[in-house]
């Protein structure tokens, strides 16, 4: 089964496809804020998220997969940019869920993919980057880069961490062990 593990974000949406367990790509969708001084704030939304939406229908297409799992956009003790910016990717994301029925869409909360990964309900962004390329060392690829931060991991790692550590939780989710159930009989 193909599981497209995403961490929404407006500025950077890490995109983990796994097939049958095993992490086969990853994208990143990045966005920056525009520029046009003669823009409002809702016109540099509205190109921000049609851009994002564009960029996250090619993955879908580019990757088909057999289910979507996403974490859950909670925005509690975020400043009000960040937590306009989620509730645009949240709107999206339903959006696009309701008008193409296929693949299967989960969500997940951000504490049970913390849990998934750590066997915690909390821990640091080094904690969960460290477990996610223990866990699959492929994801390696990905989070070293260039631009590296104290740990020696990119700036971006953190998304894609922690779009595995959503995928991990998402195989809990009892609705999607159904599926895989199904699957297998097939």
């Amino acid at each position: 089964m193909k599981i497209l593990a995403l961490d929404p974000s407006l500025r950077n949406t890490a995109c983990v496809l796994f097939n049958d367990g095993l992490l086969v790509s990853a994208h990143l969708i990045t966005t920056k804020p525009g520029r046009e001084k003669w823009q409002t704030a809702a016109e540099k939304d509205q190109q921000d998220i049609a851009l994002w939406v564009n960029r996250l229908m090619a993955v879908i297409g580019e990757t088909a997969p057999d289910l979507i799992c996403a974490e859950q956009s909670i925005a509690g003790g975020q400043s009000a940019a960040a937590v306009r910016q989620l509730a645009l990717v949240a709107g999206a994301m339903y959006t696009i869920e309701h008008l193409c029925p296929k693949p299967v869409w989960v969500y997940t909360r951000v504490h049970s993919a913390k849990y998934a990964a750590l066997g915690k309900k909390n821990g640091s962004k080094e904690e969960i980057i460290t477990a996610m390329v223990k866990r699959f060392p492929e994801l390696d690829n990905y989070v070293k880069g260039r631009k590296k931060t104290n740990n020696g991991f990119s700036g971006v790692a953190e998304h894609f961490a922690d779009a595995c550590a959503n995928y991990l939780a998402c195989l809990e989710l009892p609705s999607v062990k159904m599926m895989m159930q199904q699957e297998q009989k097939k």
